[in-house]
């Protein structure tokens, strides 16, 4: 079963938005912790404050993770396992579509610097403080620092999604094995349970995952 356009598109959009803000948070981090030890002088560069850079992490983070999540349950649900459905974020995010994608992520970041800067301003100190004070220092020097970080979080993002998206669907495969055998625990009885397990083990779908088969503590669960 064929992927459609429609699901490479949103993978790729919630990459882009995962990506820009872990981007955006490191390198701003990065940037003001630079400002902020007096290296562009004594210009007033920042607001003296990080306390965007953990919220916008965890944002992407559960972006990234809700991907995996949908992705798997995906491939699971529409038998797409034994066709190597689960490598579709390896398919959606190619080497040549994340440079494709790069100057649109670039653009992404720096918005959500913008918005993440004037927000903590409000919070810091009351007001904006207007400027480019949003970039955390000099106006080249930042979005240097910025565009580097992009490529670099977009490469080390995608390696990071192709390699977990495979242990992702495995670890549904192993939550669904142990709940059917907990669920066949409580409906069978004697010899016949343990025949049923082992046929629920042998499913199209576990096998097709992987050549080994859920963790050997699963049959023990009863």
């Amino acid at each position: 079963m064929p992927v459609s356009r429609g699901h490479l598109a949103s993978i790729r959009f919630i990459f882009s938005v995962a990506t820009a803000a872990l981007a955006v948070a490191i390198a701003d981090l990065f940037v003001e912790t630079i400002a902020n030890h007096g290296i562009f002088g004594r210009g007033i560069f920042t607001d003296g404050s990080n306390a965007d850079v953990l919220p916008t992490i965890t944002f992407a983070v559960v972006l990234l993770a809700g991907l995996l999540s949908v992705r798997a349950r995906h491939a699971l649900r529409t038998a797409m396992l034994a066709m190597g459905g689960w490598r579709t974020v390896s398919i959606a995010l190619s080497l040549n579509c994340i440079l494709l994608l790069l100057p649109l992520i670039f653009v992404m970041q720096i918005a959500l610097l913008w918005g993440i800067e004037t927000v903590e301003q409000y919070f810091v100190v009351g007001h904006v403080l207007g400027g480019t004070i949003w970039l955390g220092g000099p106006i080249e020097f930042s979005l240097a620092i910025h565009a580097l970080f992009c490529c670099a979080i977009a490469f080390f993002t995608r390696r990071l999604l192709t390699f977990l998206e495979p242990q992702a669907v495995r670890l549904i495969c192993v939550l669904i094995a142990f709940v059917e055998i907990q669920e066949k625990a409580r409906l069978s009885q004697g010899i016949g349970f343990s025949q049923e397990i082992s046929g629920s083990l042998r499913s199209p779908m576990l096998r097709s995952v992987s050549k080994r088969g859920p963790p050997a503590w699963l049959l023990s669960a009863t």
